[in-house]
């Protein structure tokens, strides 16, 4: 059993044992209101969660999630307006029944192109091979009504896993994916982690771009080694500078696992070598399922991420850098925490999930304006629309979890 099911199997009755949320009852998935204001996606006796979500221009929102049965997975979209009422039903993303994979930490992706294309990364189970999984793109080209083949973006025939995946599209419409690899270990035995002492190998970190449209993708670039390979890795490709920039935590020489980050000017071809952003002094020999965000804006880079090292108090952090990502400022703690787990930065606004709640907050250079709490939650994602911003997250349940949908104003 490898580390990342010894994270679920611990912290999955955790998560089940918390205080139940009370709200309406949501008949056929009908999203309903709880008494926190938030807005329910999924119905009862649905154990869903893992959700990402994405806004178009004109108002619309699509959020996609995991479904989870008791050996599979499906992955699925519905579209929603500004006010988180549904419009039509969900469609099941992965061709076939159960093919999906995914675990808490390891969510399916959402892009929407300039030209509306839809753009859902995520990971499929390798069939016959326990643990392995390929990184896949669907792409719809009709509002998510339906969603062509997937394209397979890792592009090794062994199986291994490919997951903990980041995606983002250009304004020119290329597709950008990085990923956490383990290629490397594929018929290595002597390479599994060691149960007893609780390790994993670590991932190799990798790219790919597609010129097409998604159709298909260039050859695979490894762009670091020894990478934290339950921390999901990210990508911001919309900066005006044109520099396209890769964030991830990496392990360094004592067990030290901070955020590295990297840049390219061409696309994809080249990129800098790795910064490490804060010296964090986290040392921990385990995967804390604690990636970076990055947020592009203008000609500045924003990025986020948990420490629970000894450089300053358990937390969540907030940097940013005008030079392309060759420095950046003193990190500013956002929130103290305990809890880890991957925040969310959207322009000026922040989410995280703390002791089993859901927080936002509004951050510039100087101070931090925490703005919400959310109520009951766990691994938050966010888009904004018009003047709202919309977060959404799990909330646990007797039979597992739901997925919720919480619309601000800015």
């Amino acid at each position: 059993m490898s580390l990342k099911m010894n994270v679920i199997r611990i912290l999955f009755p955790a998560l089940i044992c918390l205080a139940i949320v009370s709200c309406s009852k949501a008949p056929n998935g009908t999203p309903t209101s709880s008494n926190t204001g938030s807005v329910r996606i999924t119905g009862e006796g649905i154990n869903a969660a893992e959700p990402a979500v994405a806004t178009t221009d004109d108002g619309r929102v699509f959020l996609v999630w995991l479904e989870h049965r008791e050996k599979d997975a499906d992955v699925f979209l519905r579209e929603f307006d500004a006010a988180g009422n549904a419009n039509g039903e969900k469609v099941r993303i992965n061709p076939e029944p159960g093919q999906a994979k995914a675990w808490r930490g390891d969510p399916p992706t959402i892009k929407i192109g300039n030209d509306g294309a839809i753009y859902v990364g995520w990971n499929a189970s390798e069939e016959g091979s326990m643990g392995a999984s390929n990184l896949e793109l669907s792409i719809s080209h009709d509002g998510g009504k339906s969603f062509a083949a997937p394209v397979k973006v890792n592009d090794d025939t062994v199986p291994a896993s490919h997951g903990m995946h980041g995606l983002d599209v250009d304004n020119d419409g290329r597709v950008y994916v990085v990923w956490l690899d383990e290629r490397y270990l594929a018929g290595r035995e002597d390479m599994h982690h060691d149960e007893m002492k609780g390790s994993e190998p670590n991932a190799d970190l990798y790219f790919a771009e597609s010129s097409d449209g998604g159709k298909t993708f260039s050859p695979n670039r490894k762009i670091a080694g020894d990478v934290c390979p339950c921390c999901k890795a990210s990508i911001a490709a919309r900066g005006e500078d044109g520099n396209m920039y890769v964030a991830w935590r990496q392990v360094l020489p004592g067990s030290f696992r901070h955020i590295g980050i990297a840049s390219s000017k061409d696309k994809g071809e080249t990129f800098s070598t790795p910064v490490m952003v804060s010296d964090d002094r986290w040392k921990i020999n385990a995967c804390p399922v604690s990636g970076p965000s990055l947020f592009a804006k203008g000609d500045e880079l924003e990025i986020a991420w948990y420490s629970g090292g000894d450089a300053g108090p358990h937390g969540f952090y907030w940097s940013h850098t005008h030079d392309g990502g060759k420095t950046f400022s003193e990190p500013m703690l956002v929130s103290e925490g305990s809890s880890g787990g991957t925040p969310v930065l959207l322009g000026d606004e922040m989410a995280w999930a703390d002791a089993n709640n859901i927080f936002l907050a509004t951050i510039d250079e100087h101070s931090v304006e925490k703005r919400s709490q959310l109520g009951t939650g766990a691994s938050p994602a966010a888009a904004s629309i018009a003047n709202k911003i919309l977060v959404t997250f799990t909330r646990p349940e007797h039979n597992g979890s739901s997925v919720w949908l919480s619309i601000l104003n800015q």
